[in-house]
């Protein structure tokens, strides 16, 4: 049985229990073991040291989860609750994992365990704050404007027993009708207004009595902003011939890719260097004049970054509206064959849809190497080629422009924002890499149209 019904940006996050003991540590049956990288906001919580549910990051001091799982009765709750996070594993078997107290547990006041779980959510507020990492971050509010399509795959994330340990799995689910719910829970009641009805897609695969809290999300997610690798199918470039190029490095690891556009200044997404709107990477970096992305060859420089611009108008919430942001150095860059600024495509200049693009970004060609740069020849394509698999997130924005890769074999996967769009003949920079699904057949993308925010950048460039 479904519980209230609260959605995360583009992943729809459906927060659920059972109808059996909600205190098991397995719940999933049949899924695929995934890495927390992919669901960094999932986190096991904990009593007495044990898992009893699932609960979902929300903010850096709170858990959202069911009333179910923190509570044996209405007005009985667990207390001495921990929340482990960052971490594939359920016992934290790696060690890399943090274990953070749970100061107060807030119920919904209609929470009704014996009207079939109506209002069954909860939310944990933690003693001290979480540091957000590429394993610990919180999932987005979902926009109450967005419709539950029931023809839509969704993904269902818990935890589930392989071998001999505990690890996050998933599985993928259909949202059913309540009609379907009701014949099967008539000893209950009807599913409320705040619940929805799912079923598994094969039958192998089962939601048994276990742990609550665990998060649905659709099928087509955004990319997940900050992995290494984003290219596959590329070839191999020199930094010669895209010296612009950068790695912009958070805590001494690539989160994603900038471009020179002076010496003091790198363009990127406001996605790249953000968490949520408000919560910015601190400390960041930028390594260039390399061709490696972990400056293999020795030949890169790495720069402290001074300030970052975010666009005032950055909307997460609203499919990445004006998702692009400018890095200031605090020293600046010496330009070289290596290392080079790019001319950024004039509002002046016409768009040809004919016109060859390249997108530029970095891929591992050997599983013992490096990611290195690499190129992808792409295709301007218009906005109702992409509506299809973006039009239920509220549609693409004057600010965003749709491409797709020529090849079927070359895809821009989950990977990291920012990397360049450049024309061919000229190399000027037309768009940023910006929002990538992850439906392993969708050559689809959306890039920041970098032309649209010239006057913004011609503004941020003199004024910082």
């Amino acid at each position: 049985m479904m519980c209230k019904n609260l959605n995360i940006s583009i992943v729809y996050l459906c927060v659920i229990i059972t109808a059996g003991y909600g205190k098991e540590a397995s719940k999933l049956i049949g899924g695929t073991s995934v890495i927390i990288e992919r669901y960094p906001y999932v986190v096991s919580v904990l009593w007495q040291g044990f898992h009893i549910c699932s609960g979902n990051i929300i903010s850096e001091l709170h858990i959202l989860t069911t009333a179910t799982c923190v509570t044996s009765e209405k007005n009985i709750i667990f207390t001495n609750l921990q929340v482990l996070s960052g971490t594939d594993y359920q016992f934290n078997i790696y060690g890399h994992g943090e274990i953070n107290n749970v100061g107060l547990v807030i119920i919904h006041n209609d929470y009704e365990p014996s009207k079939f779980c109506v209002n069954d959510i909860s939310i944990l507020k933690l003693e001290k704050l979480l540091s957000f990492t590429v394993s610990q971050k919180p999932a987005r509010i979902y926009i109450p404007l967005l419709r539950m399509d029931r023809r839509k795959s969704f993904t269902m994330i818990g935890w589930e027993q392989f071998s001999d340990t505990i690890k996050l799995s998933k599985f993928d689910i259909i949202l059913d009708s309540p009609y379907s719910c009701d014949k099967f829970n008539t000893e209950f009641a009807e599913v409320n207004i705040g619940q929805n009805c799912f079923k598994t897609k094969q039958t192998a695969q089962k939601i048994t009595n276990g742990d609550s809290g665990n998060s649905i999300s659709t099928y087509y997610e955004t990319g997940y902003g900050k992995k290494g690798n984003k290219l596959t199918g590329g070839n191999a470039v020199i930094v010669e011939h895209y010296s612009f190029l950068v790695s912009i490095l958070w805590q001494g690891s690539h989160v994603c890719s900038g471009n020179i556009i002076s010496e003091f200044h790198i363009i990127t997404t406001a996605t790249c260097v953000t968490n949520d709107k408000s919560i910015i990477y601190a400390n960041l970096q930028i390594l260039s004049g390399t061709d490696y992305q972990n400056n293999y060859d020795g030949h890169g420089e790495i720069n402290d970054v001074g300030q970052v611009i975010i666009h005032n108008d950055y909307a997460p919430r609203k499919f990445w509206a004006n998702d692009i942001s400018i890095l200031k150095l605090e020293k600046s860059i010496v330009f070289s064959m290596i290392r080079n600024r790019v001319n950024i495509f004039s509002p002046g200049q016409r768009r040809n849809k004919r016109c060859h693009y390249l997108l530029i970004g970095w891929q591992k060609f050997h599983a013992s190497a490096s990611e290195k740069m690499s190129k992808a020849d792409i295709n301007f394509k218009s906005k109702e080629d992409c509506e299809m698999f973006y039009q239920e997130s509220g549609g693409i924005h004057n600010g965003q422009q749709c491409f797709k890769t020529v090849e079927e074999t070359q895809k821009i996967t989950y990977g990291d924002t920012g990397n360049p769009l450049i024309t061919f003949q000229k190399k000027n920079l037309y768009g940023l890499a910006s929002l990538v699904p992850l439906e392993p057949n969708n050559n689809f993308f959306i890039a920041t149209k970098v032309s649209a925010y010239s006057q913004w950048i011609k503004e941020t460039l003199e004024n910082f």
